[in-house]
């Protein structure tokens, strides 16, 4: 299962941790930590926490850093984690709360105007969370932590969030029987596909790069 960071802007240097889950009988020993599309200054540990620091990446691009732990009882637990390099000085470019993708998702329900009730919401973030783990196994990782609360910020390059929000509105309007345009259609089929071949992209180049510390 892939994670998302929060963005970063290039010039920014900032400090990351990946909480490893080791068995309640374990603790993690050592790790190794490949940036792709980013640069890790160095690593630290602190308990159970691999920690990185990074800076630079290149503006509206995915960088990745892959993790592999080894714990006291001689397991191995990798994980790959994403991280959005935003416009400088706009790292909160990249992130939407999942009551603004479901807002989106509502409108050809609600209208531009309209107020969604609670139980539109209500089943506006049960699609959403549906989805999201649908996708999450099938290539399509976009990093979300479920379940999602509306309140939850979802990290990801602003043509992610997009295809998100236009593959919610084509389920949720399916669900309340409202017609969906060809254009919509088209964005949410070709917004997956994107995903999917920008986290292919961003593993072929991590396996493909040395360690950088």
């Amino acid at each position: 299962m892939a994670l998302m960071w929060q963005a970063k802007a290039p010039g920014d240097v900032k400090r990351y941790s990946w909480d490893v889950p080791v068995q309640a009988d374990d603790a993690l020993s050592s790790f190794t930590a490949t940036a792709s599309g980013v640069t890790k200054d160095s690593q630290d540990s602190d308990g159970n926490s691999a920690i990185v620091y990074l800076s630079g990446g290149t503006a509206s691009t995915i960088g990745t850093v892959s993790f592999a732990a080894t714990t006291d009882n001689g397991e191995t637990i990798k994980e790959t984690i994403y991280i959005p390099i935003a416009p400088t000085g706009n790292a909160n470019a990249f992130s939407a709360t999942a009551d603004d993708v479901i807002d989106f998702a509502l409108r050809p329900v609600v209208g531009i105007n309209g107020q969604a009730t609670a139980s539109e919401l209500a089943l506006g973030l049960e699609w959403l969370n549906g989805m999201v783990a649908e996708w999450r196994s099938h290539g399509a990782d976009v990093g979300a932590q479920l379940p999602l609360t509306t309140a939850s910020v979802i990290y990801a390059p602003d043509n992610w969030l997009l295809a998100i929000k236009t593959n919610l509105r084509v389920l949720v309007a399916e669900d309340f029987g409202r017609d969906v345009s060809p254009h919509t259609l088209i964005a949410a089929r070709r917004g997956l596909q994107v995903i999917k071949n920008d986290i292919l992209d961003a593993l072929d180049r991590s396996s493909g790069v040395a360690d950088d510390y």
